[in-house]
This record gives structure tokens, C-alpha cells and sequence, in this order.
């Protein structure tokens, strides 16, 4: 029978711990997912996980994300509001060629800028089309064949606020801009994620956060209260506690998995030990790359299940796993 461990703080440890910590140097950033598709249920937002996987890489905290629709004046809002919260603004959608793409107008707008066609990115343009449709640019036929492919309609994606920094990605011409602190990025997942990865090193890399990860086969309910304590014992040394069940064991061969997150391997080596016995822990996990791996078949798991749950008749086991949902 799981007996749970209640922790009591001890008053000798606390000034050991505040005697080692540091307040670490923590960029911060905020993702601004604009798209009127996301909001009515039509594409689902597969960014915001490249950028938070890779931030938290780099040691950048994430405080925010926001999803809005193609609205101007909401677009000028939230830039202005987030750009002077914090280190890094992600925007990402809306800037293709139809009505509704007014992210690169938008932002102008909020820092008070114009649009003009951007030479560079139409030159890119034009190295891209000509490539995939076999053309031969320094022809008089070339030419005339490129002339009708950058229609005004395409050229409208280089109009791009007069001040600012562009950054291109091999193979592409579709650039990443950036307006102050304010970096605006395609919507299309596959673009977003290889645009990101290629300019990663123009993000400041700040103090990576160590995670260890706890395997558990009790219910949280079971755990809850004293995982609570531990966690507000921990929190001035910025120790994060996560919490993540399963549907049911038999999906992935424990109930719920445990993380700990921190700023200086000791501390995060200690509270995780403390965690372990407070949670009734099976394995414990150092590696990052295992625990990324084990967080993403949670995930697929989970929504796999969830699909087909409709599908099949609900069982008192699978009940009892849902209420730590």
C-alpha cells in the first residue's frame, strides 16, 4: 500500500539553499500567434511547440501566448503591449498575399513605419521562382516569364516595414523580419519551424534550465497534497514542479510523470530525490533528450486515445484514470 510522505521543512536547510542560489540571467519572450483559422478551428497551432521546445533550450522563458485573429488594431495592441513586457515578441501568420495577411501592416503601424518593397527579398523571390520553374533569368524570355509569375498579388508579400532587419533562410525567399523586438515569422508550420532553427543564434542564449523527470504509479489525487508543499518549499529557489498524468498505466507503463525544473543542478538533484519519495517514484530520469522523447509519446498517446474514446465503452479502470485528468 502506497504510504504517503509528508515533508516538513526543515529549518536548517533553507539558508543552505539561499546561501548557493543565484538569480540567473532569464530572456524572456511572448508568442503572438495571429490567425483567424486557429480561432474558428480550422488548422491547429503546431508553432507555439517549435518555439517553446527551442527556447526552453536556450534558456529563454516563454511568459506568454496569445492567439488573435486578422484584425488590425488587435494586431497594433497586442505588438506594442508585448514588445514592452518582454525581450521577444514571436509573431507568426499573416504574412502571405490575400486581404486578410496584415501582420507586416499592423506592425508598421504600431511602430509608426511605412511599407515599402524590400529589393532584397523581391531579388530572393525571383532566385526562388526561377529555379523551381527552370527559368533562365538573364534571357529576354527569362525575364518576361518572371515578369509574369511576381504579380502584384506576390510582390505585396516583400512590402515590409521601412525599418527593419531581414534575415533569409537557404532555398527560401520568404524572409524572417525583424522590427525592433518584434520578429515576425510565417504561419505555415514547416516554414516557421526551418526559418526558426536556421536563425536561432539571433535569440541570446540565457541560463538553460535543468529538468530531471520522476516516474510514477500513483494517482496524482494520491500525491497532491504533500507534491504542493514540496513545490512552495522549493519555489524561492525557482524550483517548478509539472505534473502529467496518463489516461490509464497501460499506455506507456506508469501513471504519471513528474518533472522538476531549476536553475542550479544541486538544488533540482535534491528536490527531485525529495520528490521521488513524496510521489511514490519508480525511475528517475536525468537525460533531457529522454525526457523530451517521453513527454512527446505522452502527448501523441494521449490525443490518439482521446480520439477513439467516443468509440468504445467507458470502464470503471478507465474512469478511475480519468479523474486525475
Amino acid at each position: 500500500m502506497f504510504q504517503l510522505h509528508r515533508h516538513k521543512i526543515a529549518s536548517t536547510l533553507l539558508p543552505t539553499l539561499f546561501h548557493h542560489y543565484s538569480t540567473p540571467k532569464i530572456p524572456t519572450a511572448a508568442a503572438l500567434m495571429i490567425a483567424d483559422e486557429i480561432l474558428t478551428g480550422k488548422v491547429q497551432d503546431c508553432n507555439t511547440y517549435s518555439l517553446t521546445k527551442l527556447f526552453f533550450d536556450k534558456g529563454i522563458q516563454v511568459r506568454e501566448i496569445r492567439t488573435i485573429g486578422d484584425k488590425e488594431q488587435d494586431i497594433v495592441t497586442h505588438v506594442l503591449e508585448l514588445s514592452q513586457k518582454y525581450d521577444y515578441v514571436i509573431t507568426s501568420g499573416g504574412v502571405g498575399s490575400t486581404h486578410d495577411d496584415i501582420t507586416y501592416a499592423s506592425v508598421a503601424k504600431a511602430f509608426n513605419m511605412e511599407l515599402q518593397y524590400h529589393r532584397e527579398t523581391i531579388e530572393k523571390m525571383k532566385e526562388v521562382y526561377a529555379k523551381r520553374y527552370e527559368i533562365k533569368e538573364n534571357t529576354i524570355e527569362g525575364s518576361k516569364q518572371l515578369k509574369e509569375l511576381l504579380t502584384s498579388e506576390r510582390l505585396r508579400m516583400a512590402l515590409l516595414p521601412n525599418y527593419c532587419q531581414v534575415f533569409f533562410t537557404p532555398t527560401l525567399w520568404t524572409p524572417l523580419v525583424q522590427v525592433h523586438n518584434v520578429f515576425i515569422f510565417p504561419g505555415i508550420p514547416e516554414l516557421f519551424e526551418r526559418i526558426l532553427l536556421h536563425h536561432e543564434h539571433v535569440f541570446a542564449n540565457g541560463s538553460k534550465k535543468i529538468r530531471y523527470a520522476i516516474l510514477s504509479d500513483h494517482f496524482e489525487s494520491e500525491f497532491s497534497l504533500a507534491m504542493r508543499s514540496l513545490a512552495k518549499k522549493y519555489e524561492p529557489m525557482q524550483i517548478s514542479i509539472g505534473s502529467y498524468p496518463n489516461f490509464s498505466k497501460d499506455m506507456l507503463g506508469y501513471e504519471v510523470i513528474v518533472t522538476v525544473e531549476g536553475y542550479e543542478e544541486e538544488i533540482v538533484d535534491k528536490a527531485s530525490h525529495e520528490l521521488y519519495k513524496v510521489i511514490g517514484g519508480t525511475k528517475r530520469i536525468e537525460n533531457e533528450k529522454e525526457i523530451q522523447n517521453l513527454l512527446e509519446k505522452r502527448t501523441k498517446k494521449i490525443v490518439s486515445q482521446w480520439k477513439s474514446y467516443k468509440k468504445v465503452d467507458t470502464t470503471d479502470d478507465a474512469d478511475d484514470s480519468m479523474h486525475d485528468m
